[in-house]
């Protein structure tokens, strides 16, 4: 997979999973998956991102504390699935 490629389906699954973050506007989810993208592909920790999440929306920190980890471990699951596949590993226990 090229990184070009990596980088369209990585954006695609940030958007996916923050789609999924209720009781936020529309413009605010936007905007937070693109700080939920910068973030990883940058390679913050959960604790940076919380504190992005809280400076940028003004989030709560238990609620940034909960998008942060939720969205970084999706993240990093989606990346460990590409890397995976590409190594070509079709399944897994």
């Amino acid at each position: 997979m090229r990184d070009e490629d990596l980088a369209d389906y990585l954006q695609a699954a940030v958007a996916r999973n923050t789609s999924l973050i209720q009781s936020l506007s529309d413009d605010i989810v936007k905007r937070i998956e693109q700080t939920v993208y910068t973030s990883g592909i940058a390679g913050n920790s959960v604790t940076t991102l919380r504190k992005s999440l809280q400076a940028q929306f003004g989030i709560t920190d238990r609620r940034a504390r909960l998008i942060a980890r939720d969205q970084t471990g999706k993240f990093n699951s989606d990346l460990n699935k590409i890397r995976q596949q590409q190594a070509g590993v079709t399944s897994y226990v």
